[in-house]
């Protein structure tokens, strides 16, 4: 009894621990990555009530992210009342704050993102035209005169006047220091890179037509330019001074925002690998597309016209609002993710830079309105953070203890699945091998139950969960299947070492066709209830089976080998690993690989060989 108080209290311990070192920081990287757009989608489109068909998995796993959106996918409105109307606020992210202009142009109100009950007023040593953009630290504003730029620190006090060749109509930074400006004049086509430290001009671009927006992304070092006259996208390299591509577009575009691809970013030969999204001048459509040609285009349209946009290069989500909504728009599943209404029309909005604040504003109002932003990413991941670290761990310490009786053998399984790298890594992302982990231990304790049984209402229980599990494995993966094909092997090999050393028992050994029938036909069904939201909506059993050959058939042409692939003897030694995500960061730079444990696999295999002999 001692040594069971001891054990659980260790038990209890390491899934804190386990479960808890999963859940911290979840949400990071903050962006989407590998496979996990294609799974979110999915979900996304069932919290909307809106499912469609996956054409590459079951939707088991995406059932469960979007029970958890609709749970906990929330957003909370406060409305702030200013001294005046504004006429126009920038966001700075070293005080996290929003700065508000007053319509004369000498004042300054200051509400920071994580308090916005508290108001600060400043005054202006110089008037100003308008809020241009921010650095980390810094305002650039538009001072008295049409080409004259003042930088102003983040209490509103001037630190530079900067002279520009012509009147900008938009300002970029091309480095989140504000060392470089880019400059652009929407009527001429003028483009210009300004050096913020001495005024001088680093290289000027005419491109002699009439510009209606251009965006710089950080990421890849590449601006591009709308052409509304000529229906066009153009790339340009600032380093290069070239351009690197153009897209004839089959609308007038207004704006431009490009979003990194869900997918490995490495630098190089990759370069330009990311979505953009253009809308249109009515304000009605977004049509994303993809410059290397992964994705097809395709038209977001919108049910009224945009009257403002917001994004941020590190957040997955484009914000969107019109006369009643804004709209979520997720860069990386190329759909509407959620939609909240809003008190009063806005004709500007603000995204802070971690993605979880976003404020309205409107020239005719003296009140702005911050909104909370829900986390979809953490709400993604969070299913499998729970099963990674809770369940998981649980069901292998129950298959150790049933199996030997040993509550040290146990925990010490306990232990190896908790630290394996592989199903950590795995069980903070949203994608479908943890669930498919969960099910198909969870069945072979099932099956180990029935082995062990001792009455038939045992036995038939064992097997009733067990299809149900394999079910729920299948719904999540295709690759849970060859797990109903081991437990088989297992229940004939104990009916023919039943039988062998007892052949009274031949009538129950006899029974294991109606067994194997049984559990196929309970996985069977669970299988095709996880398809029931599709038959709520209309879909036929006939569409569900349409879709399965369209999921072989996907899977079946997907090319293979391609150049991060592993040879499967590489991935149990651990040779080749998966490189799932990078960031760079100038100097340094993050990388997520999807490593196994070759120190743990490999001495299960003679583990295995043991317990068959």
């Amino acid at each position: 009894m001692c040594q069971w108080g001891g054990g659980f209290l260790l038990l209890i311990t390491m899934v804190l621990i386990f479960t808890g070192v999963r859940i911290w920081r979840l949400d990071n990287p903050p962006v989407m990555f590998f496979d996990e757009a294609f799974r979110s989608a999915v979900a996304e489109q069932i919290a909307l009530g809106q499912p469609t068909p996956d054409q590459r998995h079951p939707p088991l796993a995406a059932l469960l992210m979007a029970l958890m959106l609709q749970r906990f996918q929330k957003v909370h409105q406060q409305q702030i009342s200013l001294p005046f109307a504004p006429i126009d606020a920038a966001y700075l992210p070293f005080t996290d704050s929003i700065y508000f202009l007053s319509p004369d142009g000498t004042r300054l109100v200051i509400i920071s993102c994580k308090d916005p009950t508290r108001q600060q007023v400043m005054g202006l040593r110089r008037h100003v035209q308008r809020l241009l953009t921010a650095s980390h630290s810094t305002l650039y504003v538009l001072g008295s005169r049409e080409q004259e730029l003042v930088r102003l620190n983040e209490e509103g006090q001037p630190l530079q006047i900067i002279p520009l060749p012509f009147p900008p109509g938009k300002v970029v930074l091309t480095d989140p220091h504000g060392h470089h400006l880019l400059i652009g004049h929407f009527r001429t086509g003028r483009l210009a890179l300004i050096d913020s430290h001495n005024g001088q001009v680093v290289w000027a671009l005419s491109l002699k037509t009439r510009l209606s927006d251009f965006s710089f992304d950080p990421r890849y070092g590449l601006l591009y330019i709308a052409l509304p006259t000529q229906k066009r996208l153009l790339a340009i390299d600032p380093d290069e001074r070239k351009e690197v591509g153009h897209w004839h577009l089959g609308l007038t575009p207004s704006s431009v925002i490009p979003v990194a691809m869900p997918s490995l970013v490495p630098s190089g030969r990759h370069k330009g690998r990311n979505l953009l999204y253009v809308f249109d001048a009515s304000r009605k459509r977004a049509l994303c597309v993809n410059p290397a040609g992964v994705f097809p285009p395709k038209l977001i349209p919108f049910v009224t016209s945009l009257t403002a946009i917001a994004w941020q290069p590190k957040v997955p989500y484009i914000f969107a609002a019109s006369n009643q909504t804004v709209y979520a728009l997720n860069g990386a599943t190329r759909q509407i993710a959620y939609a909240f209404p809003i008190s009063f029309p806005v004709t500007k909005l603000l995204l802070s830079s971690d993605g979880r604040t976003l404020v309205g504003m409107s020239e005719s109002h003296p009140q702005v309105v911050f909104w909370r932003l829900p986390n979809p990413l953490f709400l993604l991941r969070l299913p499998s953070a729970f099963l990674g670290g809770l369940l998981l761990p649980l069901l292998c310490f129950a298959l150790a203890y049933q199996a030997t009786r040993d509550l040290s053998l146990g925990l010490f399984a306990m232990l190896f699945v908790g630290v394996d790298p592989l199903l950590f890594l795995l069980s903070r992302m949203a994608l479908l091998d943890i669930y498919v982990a969960c099910s198909v231990v969870a069945a072979y304790l099932c099956c180990y139950r029935y082995l062990t049984a001792v009455t038939l209402r045992e036995r038939l229980a064992s097997v009733g969960l067990m299809g149900v599990l394999l079910g729920l494995g299948i719904a999540s993966k295709w690759s849970a299947a060859p797990a109903f094909l081991g437990t088989l092997m297992l229940m004939g090999l104990a009916s023919f070492r039943a039988f062998r050393d007892c052949p009274q028992v031949h009538a129950d050994a006899g029974r294991l066709p109606l067994i194997v029938a049984t559990t196929l036909f309970i996985a069977m069904l669970t299988y095709l209830a996880t398809y029931t939201i599709y038959w709520v909506h209309g879909m036929s059993l006939w569409d569900i089976i349409k879709w399965q050959g369209q999921m072989f058939r996907f899977h079946a042409h997907t090319p293979h080998p391609h150049e991060l692939a592993s040879r499967w003897w590489q991935w149990v030694l651990g040779i080749k690993t998966g490189l799932l995500w990078h960031e760079d960061l100038g100097a340094r730079a993050r990388w997520i690989y999807l490593y196994g444990a070759p120190w743990l696999w490999l001495p299960g295999l003679v583990c295995m060989g043991f317990a068959a002999l």
